[in-house]
């Protein structure tokens, strides 16, 4: 879900709500930032995730994406992309 937080607080990223359509496998995660000043995951192979927002001075824009696989290597269709905003 798309969130506006503040500089040096914690964010939390969640995909617990993911599932596989029949519920018959178990999913993996990877979460990839693809666009904003760098952060460190806490973990990118969890379903859910936290990192510190960057310090900055105006506002900013973060962009992942987050890829699901169950363990029959099906994958889903296109990443959920994930925007959080930061302001100063």
């Amino acid at each position: 879900r798309d969130q506006v937080v503040t500089s040096d607080t914690a964010v939390i990223l969640d995909a617990n709500k993911s599932q596989d359509p029949g519920n018959n496998y178990p999913l993996s995660y990877q979460w990839i930032q693809i666009a904003g000043p760098t952060t460190k995951l806490a973990s990118s192979a969890l379903p859910r995730t936290t990192f510190i927002a960057p310090l900055v001075n105006k506002r900013t824009t973060l962009t992942f994406a987050l890829l699901v696989t169950n363990n029959k290597g099906l994958r889903n269709e296109a990443p959920d992309w994930i925007t959080i905003v930061v302001n100063p």
